[in-house]
């Protein structure tokens, strides 16, 4: 049971703030680098839905930070049809399934495009396994 939970929470800059881009990703990079965990919607912040967007791996080589992926689903929902991901939000008295995978990626600085790529189709199908996992359960 999680007794506190202390967030703070930072857009994709522009999107829902005026603050420019870079700075919200200093803000990451700097939490990272001082021992914070951060959740990161891989395919956001405007996709395409279901593809990991680079910028995870980018942030994750810059800072040593390890990547694990959770999904959830959930029994109820109504779906966001404009939204570019179809984005689900959990109606009342639902039943919510949380998944995290036993992988765990590290990314190492060294790694040629390829094997970034490699390792951007592996998140992406581990993550895939794991909503499946998550949609099955309920």
């Amino acid at each position: 049971m999680i007794a506190q939970l202390e967030e703070q929470v930072l857009s994709d800059g522009g999107h829902y703030e005026c603050s420019p881009m870079y700075s919200n990703l200093k803000k990451i990079i700097n939490g990272l680098k001082s021992g914070c965990s951060l959740g990161i919607t891989p395919d956001g912040p405007r996709g395409p839905n279901q593809e990991i967007n680079g910028e995870i791996i980018n942030i994750a080589k810059l800072t040593g930070a390890s990547l694990i992926n959770v999904s959830y689903s959930c029994s109820r929902f109504i779906i966001i049809k404009k939204s570019w991901d179809k984005f689900k939000i959990p109606l009342p008295f639902s039943r919510l399934c949380f998944v995290v995978s036993d992988n765990i990626y590290k990314v190492d600085k060294n790694m040629s495009e390829s094997d970034l790529e490699n390792l951007k189709l592996q998140i992406r199908d581990d993550l895939n396994h794991i909503q499946n996992l998550a949609d099955s359960s309920l």
